[in-house]
């Protein structure tokens, strides 16, 4: 955009609809046309046009004018109109006597750019122009202007976030614009662990990685073992389904397209190991567990080509970053580390050269960035329907009495879950039993010893555990199963937070 395209002799306050666009290279036709219309919103909803449409409505018009969603322009024509927006509401601040209309033109600038991303030298003049005007207002040390000063650094630090982000990819809300125009945070509830929630604040460029580094901050966690996840109930089935999420998803984005999804954390969800000789491997690191197994261990044989793939991927991700490889350097660096991130029998299903290939396209490379987005959901997409998924596992000693009194111990693995209990054959990783939340009828704990009753109320069986991490067992189950008959009758449950402390203590991954 150069002085001849944006003379700022050609965008003070008129008043009137404008007969043109007013940047010179937008082409005319369609385009023209569309700005020319959209000066008609601009105008209506700063008060110095009437219409019976509502001023949500001339926002929603013009929003979706910008993001490509309204008319038929190309991406380069749609680039070309955001740029002419951008000017129109400049046109309508830079010289308006008209109080109220300043006003309202700055809201409008503010909601514009918290969704939609300027060209790189609209968002350098707008970058210049915002900083000169909060300059002046600090200068004129006006208190009638505090209010116009707050919307303008509101201003400066939405487009500073929407310009790092990129543009929204859906139409924002009512509340969510009532929230902009009011420089609030809108509230959307986080649901940790097993139904407990908490709210949190977030603004129109909030993304999820945010959300996963502030939890990873206030649990004292690894923030690669955090994960937040959209979550939706299924009233009927009464069941919930969850859908992983992309560190760059927008929060605004997940609840416009699905109101009624909540947001829910794992903590901590392991997503990015490969499972070998009982060695979880995430990243270049490596934890051995000698009793205690990540839910991968009990599932990973189950999961498709497609999801192993899609974790080798999600390994690299990280390495490559770092050192900047470049695409035509990839093929040798995943030959170097394949023994480390993949399966043997995935390996000999393959073959090396295929597995290459395969890992080498889930990263979908270009140049030396490497997007995983699609490789995280369709390994998150298929671990959620694991039998195990969202487990924590202890070892424990199941004792079993015969009918001649003679009691006998056999090593069990328990995977607590909010689905309810499963008891797991060590060796084989096989599920033995399996207990939903509705079947756990009664509980009781003294000292390292715990008592179960499962089944139905016509036929149930007495378990009876005896594990030296009865302590983290027992929190476990009240927080998981907070609405099991046993639970219930007991009448206490555990705070989350103790819960998680207690299961990165005992290295019980959730």
């Amino acid at each position: 955009m150069s002085p001849a395209d944006l003379a700022l002799s050609q965008i003070v306050h008129t008043g009137k609809v404008a007969k043109h666009p007013i940047l010179r290279f937008v082409p005319d036709g369609p385009c023209a046309a569309l700005a020319v219309r959209l000066s008609k919103n601009i105008l209506t909803y700063c008060g110095e046009r009437r219409s019976g449409k509502d001023w949500f409505g001339h926002v929603t018009r013009i929003l979706a004018s910008m993001l490509g969603q309204y008319g038929d322009l190309g991406p380069a024509q749609t680039e070309m109109l955001v740029s002419e927006v951008y000017v129109q509401v400049l046109r309508q601040i830079r010289g308006n006597g008209n109080a109220r209309s300043l006003r309202l033109a700055w809201k409008l600038l503010l909601i514009l750019g918290s969704i939609v991303s300027p060209g790189e030298e609209m968002y350098s003049y707008l970058s210049s122009f915002l900083h000169a005007q909060i300059c002046a207002l600090v200068q004129a040390a006006n208190k009638d202007d505090n209010d116009v000063l707050d919307t303008v650094v509101h201003c400066l630090a939405s487009l500073d976030k929407t310009r790092r982000n990129g543009s929204r990819h859906r139409l924002p809300a009512l509340a969510e614009v009532a929230a902009i125009q009011s420089l609030s945070t809108l509230e959307v509830n986080l649901c940790l662990l097993h139904g407990e929630q908490v709210k949190i604040g977030v603004h129109s460029q909030t993304t999820i990685g945010e959300i996963e580094d502030l939890c990873a901050t206030f649990f004292e966690a690894d923030a690669p073992l955090l994960a937040v996840h959209q979550m939706e109930i299924d009233a009927a089935a009464g069941t919930r389904v969850f859908r992983g999420l992309d560190r760059t998803d927008r929060v605004m984005d997940i609840m416009t397209a699905s109101p009624d999804a909540l947001l829910a954390l794992r903590v901590p969800v392991i997503t990015t190991a490969v499972v070998e000789d009982n060695t979880i491997k995430i990243g270049t690191r490596s934890l051995i567990f000698v009793e205690l197994c990540s839910s991968l261990i009990y599932g990973w044989h189950r999961l498709s080509q497609d999801a192993q793939i899609a974790s080798a991927a999600l390994m690299l991700q990280g390495t490559l970053d770092c050192r900047r490889i470049q695409t035509a350097k990839l093929d040798g660096f995943i030959r170097a580390h394949v023994r480390e991130i993949t399966a043997s029998r995935l390996r000999r299903e393959l073959g090396e050269d295929m597995l290459i290939m395969k890992v080498a396209a889930a990263l979908d490379a270009q140049g030396s960035i490497y997007r995983v987005g699609r490789a995280r959901r369709c390994l998150i997409d298929e671990l959620v329907h694991l039998a195990t998924f969202g487990s924590s596992f202890f070892p424990a000693e199941r004792q079993t009495t015969d009918h001649k009194g003679h009691t006998e111990s056999s090593t069990v693995v328990l995977a607590i879950s909010w689905r309810g209990l499963l008891l797991i054959e060590p060796e084989s990783r096989a599920i033995m039993h399996g207990f939903t939340v509705p079947e756990l009828l009664t509980y009781g704990r003294k000292d390292a010893q715990l008592i179960i009753v499962a089944g139905t109320s016509v036929r149930h069986d007495k378990l009876i555990f005896v594990s030296p991490m009865a302590d983290a067992i027992d929190k476990h189950f009240r927080l998981c199963c907070p609405t099991a008959p046993a639970i219930v009758a007991l009448g206490t449950t555990t705070s989350p937070t103790a819960a998680i402390r207690a299961a990165r203590t005992s290295m019980a991954f959730q």
